[in-house]
């Protein structure tokens, strides 16, 4: 479970999460809250309102800040993204072509909550369909503290919570290739990451990644090699059996134990 949480979530979520947040490149200042709501509901599809103060300027270069932004609404109420304080710095040449060039962004304590339904989509694929630029947006860095993901599972009934995100992060555009390196706990089980992903196949709707995992309980490294696809809003990973191996620490540098592979195993699998 540990592989599909750090790849369906820290892929597929952080993509969406990033695109709710990004405004349009040629925006009204003087009305940039609501231009912005209204921008970002439609490049996410889902429902985006800004709750607390915004701060903007154009010179020396484009900078937003925003508190309390919330997009989507779960099942019971809550909204399905929520960051504390949003925060982006722009370079000011790129938009005259047309390309949003971010060469700083912050997200501080950012919640998502996704629900896999009984019917094995996800609820994110419901409702408006998002219109994401993604060939046009560059993130050449991107810091994301306090990050909290709780993935919810309708079929198999049990739930999943990622505490203490934090990550660096860009991307060459929001369709990828991304690059990305952690920390974060699954389920109080913490560990640091490093993932990277390819651009996406269009023609087969797949996507390559890859992940390193090293879990703090345990001295060894954790490889996994593999694709993500949604074919009608049903998830999928098809991955070879993750690589695990020794790591040497000033503790240990013992082989991991038959036990601890095959726990490794089926959490990868599960």
């Amino acid at each position: 479970m540990l592989g599909r949480i750090l790849v369906i979530l820290g892929g597929l979520l952080v993509v969406a999460l990033f695109a709710a947040l990004l405004i349009p490149y040629f925006i009204d200042w003087t009305d940039f809250r609501r231009n912005f709501e209204d921008q970002a509901s439609r490049i996410i599809g889902k429902k985006v309102v800004v709750h607390g103060r915004v701060e903007a300027r154009l010179l020396p270069f484009p900078s937003v800040t925003m508190h309390d932004v919330r997009a989507g609404m779960d099942a019971d109420g809550s909204p399905q993204i929520q960051v504390a304080r949003f925060s982006m710095d722009a370079e000011l040449a790129p938009f005259l072509s047309g390309e949003a060039r971010i060469f700083d962004m912050r997200i501080e304590e950012p919640k998502a909550k996704i629900r896999l339904l009984k019917d094995g989509t996800l609820d994110w694929t419901r409702g408006s369909r998002a219109v994401i630029p993604a060939k046009t947006v560059v993130l050449e860095n991107v810091s994301i503290e306090g990050g909290q993901i709780e993935f919810i599972d309708e079929q198999s009934g049990r739930n999943r919570t990622v505490t203490g995100l934090t990550a660096d992060m860009s991307a060459k555009s929001l369709a990828g290739p991304w690059r990305a390196d952690g920390r974060a706990a699954v389920d109080g089980h913490a560990g640091s990451f490093s993932l990277s992903s390819s651009e996406p196949d269009s023609a087969a709707g797949r996507m390559g990644l890859r992940l390193r995992m090293l879990p703090d309980e345990h001295p060894v490294e954790i490889d996994l090699d593999g694709a993500i696809a949604a074919t009608e809003g049903r998830p999928s990973i098809a991955a070879r059996s993750p690589s695990i191996s020794a790591r040497t620490t000033s503790r240990s540098s013992r082989t991991p134990s038959r036990w601890f592979q095959r726990r490794a195993l089926a959490a990868a699998s599960s």
